[in-house]
């Protein structure tokens, strides 16, 4: 895909956080593609949004939420848990 981000992609994840209670993020390894993971992390944490997590993947990515017992709470991530 030529945009495989989307125009207004960004917007949207933002405006969705401002109503959000708890912002989890959990895309898994496939935040690695385009670095879009890290990009998306920064952009949530310099609007003021605490990100929470799963678990984290041996790279760094926040566990997709299919892959994760139902029982496991949600984690602050961190700055220093994050790939970023």
């Amino acid at each position: 895909a030529k945009a495989p981000i989307g125009d207004g992609n960004d917007e949207a994840v933002l405006l969705a956080a401002t109503w959000a209670e708890t912002t989890l993020c959990g895309w898994g390894v496939h935040g690695a593609h385009l670095d879009q993971g890290v990009k998306v992390a920064k952009m949530l944490r310099s609007a003021g949004h605490t990100l929470h997590h799963l678990g984290l993947t041996k790279a760094g990515h926040p566990r997709h939420p299919l892959y994760v017992s139902y029982d496991t709470q949600p984690f602050v991530w961190t700055q220093s848990s994050a790939t970023d």
